[in-house]
């Protein structure tokens, strides 16, 4: 299965003429387009552990990485070495040609797999060693956000020598937000999410001797095109997963998460996707209290506005929307159709990052 699938209209077809009885009061307007995200709860390191690992085990990965420091690469003020899956970010040398996980390697990530990664939990499968060798060694700001890294990932990161400070900024205001100090041994955790809001680095000077950090992650190339699905009860039957027999197979990962309305879309959960679908407005059209064509209108502002949260946290993403479904109820259908009407005729023109979905049952 491929998002090609499911069939965005690109001819949206003739506008449909007002259906419903309007209102006393004037169309309210279209909301403005976002220059910040929304709020949100996300932390820039959501756990961290000191002496994670035993004196004798920080031994072993040392000595296998001095026995490999001509295979590591400069890139910047620092060398790095890949094993495992391939990872490729802006800058990447050692990750063309990775290593195979060695034994010591092997031992500390089945542990992370085993302790932090279990069900659904995407498992690592990719370890990045950065090397740092003195006060000019740095890590210049960035994030973790290449797609090839699961949307609903975590990633780790074990310090082996010398102790730095690890900084953390709000990557829209560029103001810092923490200073982890990581000791030998210890472990800090990111979610992928937190990284469409957070930037990490190591400043000049932080580092006075010899430090090894291990960064792991769980990376594919099938991520480039994951998908969440946002939506309602109609979207239950969609389902993710490896059997083509039963979802929609490995060729498309993603997830789906419940939203009966408009107002509880959370933009946060389309961090890290590549595709983003919405189906939702029916459980807001049924409510009693929605009688003209201004009240569907608000609606639709809803919608635009959470549209335009999820484009201002993940600027790549590709919004499908689907249209509301039609029911039993003749006057519900009413509102449908208007509600529908609005998505093709007034969102598309305007907004070229979404599409709609023509057929939903197909997807």
């Amino acid at each position: 299965q491929s998002i090609i699938s499911i069939q965005p209209l690109h001819n949206p077809g003739p506008c449909i003429p007002p259906i419903l009885p309007p209102a006393q009061h004037p169309r309210p307007p279209a909301p403005p387009v976002l220059l910040q995200p929304p709020h949100h709860e996300q932390k820039p390191v959501e756990l961290f552990k000191n002496d994670y690992i035993d004196q004798k085990t920080a031994e072993e990965l040392v000595d296998l990485f001095d026995l490999s420091s001509t295979d590591f690469k400069i890139e910047n003020e620092r060398s790095c070495l890949s094993y495992g899956e391939r990872y490729d970010y802006l800058g990447s040398k050692s990750s063309k040609t990775p290593k195979a996980i060695p034994p010591p390697l092997r031992k500390l990530i089945d542990r992370i797999n085993s302790e932090f990664c279990s069900g659904d939990q995407p498992q690592v499968n990719s370890c990045l060693v950065n090397r740092f060798d003195g006060t000019s060694s740095t890590l210049p700001r960035h994030s973790d956000n290449e797609p090839s890294i699961h949307p609903e990932s975590s990633i780790f990161t074990v310090s082996l020598g010398t102790a730095c400070h690890v900084s953390f900024s709000d990557a829209s205001t560029g103001i810092d937000e923490q200073k982890q100090l990581c000791g030998p041994g210890s472990l800090y955790v990111m979610t992928r999410r937190s990284q469409a809001l957070f930037h990490h680095r190591i400043d000049a000077g932080e580092i006075t001797g010899l430090r090894y950090s291990i960064t792991l992650r769980s990376v594919s190339s099938l991520n480039r095109n994951a998908t969440c699905i946002i939506g309602d009860s109609n979207t239950g039957g969609l389902k993710f997963g490896s059997d083509p027999a039963k979802s929609f197979g490995k060729w498309l990962p993603g997830k789906r998460f419940f939203a009966p309305t408009v107002d509880s879309i959370d933009p946060y959960v389309s961090c890290g996707y590549r595709n983003c679908v919405i189906l939702c407005g029916v459980n807001d059209l049924k409510q009693t209290d929605v009688k003209s064509q201004n009240d569907i209108d608000i609606i639709y502002n809803h919608l635009v506005s959470k549209i335009a949260q999820i484009q201002s946290i993940n600027p790549g993403v590709h919004v499908y929307v689907c249209p509301t479904i039609p029911s039993k109820r003749a006057d519900l259908n009413r509102k449908l159709i208007y509600f529908n009407s609005l998505i093709r005729c007034r969102l598309l023109p305007s907004n070229f990052g979404v599409s709609y979905v023509d057929g939903f049952d197909e997807f």
